[in-house]
């Protein structure tokens, strides 16, 4: 199974946590592409008070300068990449050879939006170990 999905359903909790892991992991890419397999359609309709979040871990290879990661959104296409339009404060930002988790602020993602990850190394050669989409909900 090359993606799967679970429905679970709690009572009386405060706080919830969600990742959707929206990315493989990629050794030391160097030229800026999306990751069209990596479609994550969000229903935040199923969330109280829910705020969305772009979280990546990576690293540069050494003696590079720095790249990006970011969240696109394709409206409702469940195919292609030709419409993309970049989610605003998406973009995480790497700049050393040492893995790091790098975190975006709060996110603004329109209901029922599909969203694909996109990276582009800059002049450098990225590892991208993940790239997850996080909602956080509370009461």
């Amino acid at each position: 199974i090359y993606k799967a999905g679970l429905c679970l359903s709690f009572n009386d909790l405060s706080k919830i946590q969600v990742v959707y892991r929206n990315s493989v992991a990629l050794s030391f890419v160097s030229s800026p592409g999306v990751i069209e397999g990596a479609r994550v359609s969000l229903d935040l309709g199923s969330f109280s008070n829910p705020s969305v979040f772009h979280h990546a871990v990576g690293n540069l290879q050494m003696g590079t300068n720095s790249a990006t990661v970011s969240v696109n959104t394709d409206g409702t296409n469940d195919s292609g990449s030709s419409q993309l339009s970049p989610v605003l404060n998406s973009t995480l930002s790497f700049l050393s050879n040492t893995k790091t988790l790098v975190t975006s602020p709060a996110l603004s993602i329109g209901a029922g939006n599909r969203t694909l990850p996109s990276f582009n190394p800059d002049t450098s050669a990225l590892q991208l170990n993940n790239s997850s989409i996080v909602i956080r909900a509370t009461r």
